[in-house]
């Protein structure tokens, strides 16, 4: 079951950016497993599904977020080099 739990899990972090997964996978995966297990204990089977449901979300937000900040960093970087360049 683990196994298949990883698979699953590692596919859904392919949201994430190539450099944000390969950096962060296993600790990722590491963190996500713990927490199953620890909702599981609490809630049984609920537990393991308010897991799965919560890991996708931070996962879909944190995917969107890191997107976002390289978005506008590369659009802010070319307009201060503008700017800077009127100043000289």
């Amino acid at each position: 079951m683990s196994r298949r739990v990883s698979r699953v899990y590692r596919a859904l972090l392919y949201q994430l950016p190539a450099t944000a997964r390969r950096r962060d996978r296993e600790e990722l995966l590491a963190a996500f497993l713990a927490c199953r297990e620890r909702e599981r204990a609490r809630l049984g089977a609920m537990g393991s599904a308010y897991a799965w449901f919560r890991a996708a979300g931070d996962i879909f937000a944190a995917a969107i977020a890191i997107r976002g900040d390289a978005r506008r960093a590369r659009r802010i970087v070319p307009g201060v080099l503008v700017w800077l360049a009127r100043l000289t």
